[in-house]
This record gives structure tokens, C-alpha cells and sequence, in this order.
């Protein structure tokens, strides 16, 4: 006669549910502060555009200082609000910029991808361009770029 428990699925202890748990809490949390400090990031860099403009600096170059003022507060609130992390700021700094670039140069090809192929409003093909840069930024500095992070169990 066959055991009735070794033909039953172990359940998970309660450890593992609280584990489980745990890590999900990480990443909801981690998404918030991602969202909050996008929001943030782009209201400083919208600020510092409007500012070099209404002090009468040409349009591309008021757009240029803004995105890069941006940049370096994103790095900053994504090195130690977003992702905590205590690695070397010079290493993090570079891979940051080649995060940037790529997710840029992914923008760039959704979008030129969307407006050749798609049949779809423009603003629909900004959107998803703008989504795929985010979604690719995100994974970058997740999983390349902020790794020296203050909780590595998660």
C-alpha cells in the first residue's frame, strides 16, 4: 500500500512563501522608485531645456545642455535611489552612457521601424519608441550597469 504523501506535490513552506513574497516586494518597490525618478528625471531636464532657451540660448543647444543636465541626474537617482548600488562610479558612469546609447539607438530604430512599416498615428509610433527605450534603459542598468547593489539576495 502506497503512501498517501509520496504521491502528493510538496507544498511550499512557509519560508518560501515569505521568500517569495519578499522578492516581490523588491520589485514592485524597484519599479516604483524607476517611475518616480523617470518623472522627476524628466521634469529637471524639461526645467533646464526651458531655462537655456528663455536665457536666449539657440534651441539645439539649450535641447543638448537639457538632455545632459537630465542624464546626470538619472544617473544619480538610478545609482542611489533607484538601484542602491555601491560600485565604482567612473565603471557605472560608462556603462550608463552605453546603456544610454543603445536604448537611444533602439528608440531611434522602433520609431523609424514603426513609421515605415506600421500604418499607425505618429504619436502612437513615438509612443512605442519611447516605451521600448525605457523597457531596454531599465534592463540595462538593472542587470549591466548597477549590479554592485545593496541587496544582492533579491
Amino acid at each position: 500500500m502506497a503512501s498517501h504523501n509520496s504521491s502528493c506535490a510538496k507544498r511550499p513552506g512557509k519560508k518560501t512563501m515569505n521568500s517569495e513574497l519578499s522578492r516581490f516586494r523588491h520589485e514592485l518597490l524597484l519599479n516604483a522608485r524607476y517611475a518616480i525618478a523617470g518623472v522627476f528625471n524628466t521634469l529637471v531636464g524639461l526645467a533646464a531645456i526651458w531655462a537655456f532657451t528663455l536665457l536666449g540660448l539657440v534651441p539645439i543647444l539649450a535641447n543638448f545642455l537639457g538632455y545632459m543636465l537630465g542624464l546626470t541626474v538619472s544617473f544619480c537617482t538610478s545609482k542611489k535611489f533607484i538601484f542602491k548600488s555601491h560600485g565604482h562610479i567612473s565603471k557605472e558612469g560608462l556603462q550608463f552612457a552605453c546603456a544610454f546609447l543603445l536604448s537611444y539607438c533602439l528608440n531611434l530604430a522602433v520609431l523609424y521601424a514603426c513609421q515605415t512599416w506600421a500604418s499607425v498615428h505618429l504619436m502612437t509610433n513615438q509612443t512605442v519608441a519611447v516605451l521600448s527605450y525605457t523597457i531596454c534603459m531599465y534592463l540595462l542598468q538593472r542587470f549591466v550597469v548597477f549590479t554592485n547593489r545593496e541587496s544582492q539576495t533579491h
